[in-house]
């Protein structure tokens, strides 16, 4: 019986304590326990959502309730990200400008596309294109071949009988290699007055002059040049000479540098420039006009080099002829 009395004491006196501690554990006052007529208040607050627009609205000097502080540090808290998220927005506008910039930038090369235009539209097809007038010498082959039969005066030239060189025929010869070398520079056109060994001028001496003059008059020559070759009694006489009709001006010029480049080329010695005011070839030629003295028949030396290298010859008149316009062209510049 004392025993369970015991018991009974020791689990009151536990229970007591666990009261006790379970009391000072809640410390709850007279506060805690709602008066009458506040538990319209009080359900306010455990509301929750409106608790606090019931606070904004409250009487100077009230305390608000502990359990409405974490609502309204709830309340800034979602309203700082709000601000936050409109913050970017002026961001997302300022690349705007951005993108309009390189605008100016595509339309700056169109200038360069269109530049070109004019050099393709240069080559106009409209411009006429004036040919260059090729220059017209007339190349006179002295003299008529040589026939058995012929009257005296066939007009045949000059010879050598103990060589068997005939005038006509090398004048021929020459006359052929000299058209060949202008008939190859794209400055000059050539005509022949005697273009195969068989041609035949007139039928007498003046008649086969005046054929050779009119023949080049026709063809609108620029220049009249006659090839002939000397004779004398004497064969110790040699050299070579240029006729003109004049002592000064473009025949006289051309004549010269005729002569110069056939002493250069053949090597033979100079008689100099002569006047030709005589000669029917010269005096009647509607043209500048020469008459060139290639050498002596009658010389062993001279004919021997006549005979043996025509080239030479032709090779100096048409050096002649350069060395003439190219004089021509120094005075212009």
């Amino acid at each position: 019986m004392k025993l369970q009395t015991k018991r009974g004491m020791l689990l009151v006196f536990c229970l007591l304590l666990c009261v006790s501690m379970l009391a000072s554990c809640l410390h709850l006052t007279e506060d805690d326990f709602p008066f009458e007529g506040e538990s319209d208040r009080t359900s306010d607050v455990t509301s929750g959502t409106d608790a606090p627009e019931s606070t904004v609205g409250g009487t100077t000097g009230e305390n608000p309730p502990e359990a409405e502080t974490p609502e309204r540090e709830t309340e800034t808290t979602t309203q700082t990200p709000q601000r936050e998220t409109t913050t970017p927005e002026p961001e997302t506008t300022t690349p705007k400008p951005e993108t309009t910039t390189p605008k100016p930038e595509t339309t700056t090369p169109e200038p360069e596309t269109s530049a070109p235009e004019p050099e393709t539209s240069a080559p106009s097809t409209d411009v006429p294109v004036i040919p260059v007038k090729k220059i017209k010498i007339y190349i006179d082959q002295g003299h008529n071949p040589f026939s058995p039969t012929h009257p005296p005066s066939w007009n045949t030239g000059a010879s050598n009988e103990e060589l068997g060189l005939y005038e006509q025929d090398l004048t021929y010869e020459i006359g052929i290699l000299l058209a060949e070398l202008l008939s190859k520079d794209e400055r000059f056109e050539v005509r022949l007055s005697r273009p195969t060994p068989e041609t035949i001028l007139g039928t007498d001496n003046d008649s086969a002059l005046d054929a050779r003059i009119n023949d080049a008059a026709a063809w609108g020559a620029d220049y009249f040049i006659s090839l002939h070759i000397n004779s004398y009694s004497s064969a110790s006489v040699n050299g070579l000479e240029v006729y003109t009709a004049e002592s000064a001006g473009t025949s006289y010029d051309l004549g010269s540098k005729i002569l110069e480049e056939l002493i250069e080329s053949t090597g033979l010695r100079s008689r100099g420039m002569k006047n030709g005011d005589h000669l029917r070839v010269l005096k009647n030629a509607k043209m500048p006009a020469t008459l060139v003295e290639m050498g002596f028949i009658s010389n062993l030396g001279d004919a021997t080099l006549l005979d043996q290298s025509p080239e030479l010859f032709a090779q100096g008149v048409y050096n002649g002829i350069i060395a003439y316009f190219a004089s021509l062209q120094e005075k212009t510049e």
